[in-house]
């Protein structure tokens, strides 16, 4: 390949989409893919927190540095991702020699398919997409039988590529993946007190072989191996996406609610700096005599006595309604993000809903996940099939491995799943009682007489709501088993 060619061109697809994915994957990550420094200065911080125009620069350094980022994007994901994972199948796999020892060990470090793919199914969902690539070691000797190539190591296996490291890609005009680039950037030694260097490494995926080029230091690329294959006319590179858009890109889980999450990261952040500001009450002394001013001294032992009437000490504290009126606003964010991230599979165009239609919608739900389910599924089985096809099995026996992922969902098992994901964030406090109960499907009639019939229990169980009472706990269950709460 010429030295004219730009090896680390990137697709336009990619350009478009690679500042969406990466938002998404430090919503989901939460910690310290929000909060990672550099230098002492809170870049992920910085680029989520707005700064006020008005806010000066040291007033804003010390709400970057108090922020705190609470996670609302990964307890939807890893439901999503864990109801479709839940119980999946592989047949066919284990009747193939050479494919049994995957089971085991997939991925050269010990994971199984299980582990494996759920990750990459988690990632697709958080993100939009996660690309899987199966590779195999290259033989130094051709192996004569299927012992020496197990014991010299020639198993193929898979490795999870990560949504920005394939910057590249085209198509043949039957659709079928042509050739993908695949970017790592890799931090490496020089040697002992040598410092070290960035090395980046391009690597071309064909349909009949790879070439491999690596640059160190910001040097031109040169090459650094290449091989070849016979996949039947594949791409060893396979995408896992959650929404599909195109072939390459697709849309996440939390698509819809990324900028409320980031809104309320920074309603959280400016609510913690006015309390930090006006955390310690101030002592004001008003119509003192201008000698009296001076002297005046605070102890614990301390008696003052004024000759002016009007004159006072007092503590002043925080006061007002914009206080209120912010810790409100971030309640309705938070009952946003969770209520359209559990919606946003409802059909769309609808000019009127009924009270029925705004409940939370799990068979909705369901059906978006069993095409994320279904379609997993297809990916995977193409996985296992690239992975014989290094081995030489015969399609036909590869035609016979069946992927299956949970994708029969029954909409009230569904719907006590995510009730008690609800009751999990009501206990850590990341959700009131009241959106608790919109969310299971309570209309607002409904809730309304609760409250007043957990009102009456705590009443007459001095504060305490027994085990059989309502309470949360008991209008939730009683919701799910049909209970008619009002005529």
């Amino acid at each position: 390949m010429p030295d004219t060619h730009n090896f680390e061109q990137e697709h336009p697809l990619y350009k478009k989409m690679l500042p969406t994915y990466r938002r998404n994957h430090d919503l989901y990550e939460g910690g310290t893919a929000i909060e990672r420094t550099s230098g002492g200065e809170s870049d992920k911080k910085n680029k989520y927190l707005t700064r006020h125009p008005l806010e000066k620069g040291a007033q804003y350094a010390i709400r970057v540095q108090r922020a705190a980022y609470r996670n609302y994007a990964a307890p939807t994901v890893d439901l999503f991702a864990s109801s479709v994972t839940d119980g999946v199948e592989r047949a066919g796999v284990e009747e193939i020699a050479r494919l049994k020892p995957l089971l085991t060990d997939c991925d050269r470090q010990g994971g199984t398919p299980d582990s494996f793919f759920k990750g990459v199914l988690t990632q697709a969902a958080a993100v939009a997409v996660e690309f899987v690539l199966v590779d195999m070691p290259q033989a130094e000797a051709p192996a004569n039988t299927e012992a020496e190539a197990q014991r010299a190591g020639l198993q193929p296996y898979f490795v999870r590529v990560p949504f920005d490291n394939v910057i590249a890609w085209d198509f043949d005009p039957d659709g079928s993946l042509a050739w993908a680039v695949q970017r790592d950037i890799q931090t490496e030694s020089k040697g002992p007190f040598q410092g070290y260097e960035e090395v980046k490494t391009i690597t071309l995926w064909r349909k009949d072989g790879w070439e491999r080029y690596v640059s160190r230091g910001g040097s031109t690329f040169e090459p650094a191996g290449g091989g070849a294959y016979n996949l039947g006319g594949r791409v060893p590179l396979v995408p896992f996406i959650y929404e599909r858009e195109t072939s390459m890109t697709g849309r996440s889980v939390i698509d819809d609610v990324a900028s409320l999450i980031i809104r309320v990261f920074n309603q959280d952040s400016e609510m913690d700096k006015m309390l930090f500001d006006a955390a310690v009450p101030l002592l004001c002394a008003f119509g003192l005599d201008e000698e009296v001013d001076e002297a005046l001294q605070r102890a614990s032992s301390n008696m003052w006595r004024f000759s002016n009437a009007d004159a006072k000490i007092q503590y002043v504290e925080t006061s007002g309604t914009s206080y209120a009126a912010k810790r409100q606003q971030i309640l309705d964010d938070i009952d946003s993000i969770r209520e359209i991230s559990l919606r946003q599979t409802k059909p769309k165009g609808a000019a009127v809903e009924s009270a029925e239609s705004k409940r939370l919608d799990t068979v909705q739900i369901s059906s978006q996940l069993a095409d994320f389910a279904r379609s997993c599924g297809a990916a995977e089985k193409l996985c296992w099939e690239l992975a014989g096809l290094y081995v030489g099995e015969a399609p036909a026996a590869l035609d016979k491995v069946e992927i299956k992922y949970n994708s029969a969902f029954d909409p009230q098992a569904m719907r006590e799943k995510l009730t008690e994901a609800y009751m999990e964030m009501r206990r850590n406090g990341d959700i009131s009682r009241e959106t608790l109960w919109k969310q299971v499907g309570m209309t607002d009639d409904q809730i309304e007489q609760e409250k007043v019939l957990l009102e009456d229990e705590q009443r007459q169980a001095g504060g305490m709501t027994g085990p059989g009472g309502t309470g949360l706990q008991g209008a939730v269950q009683s919701l799910l088993n049909g209970r008619n709460l009002g005529a």
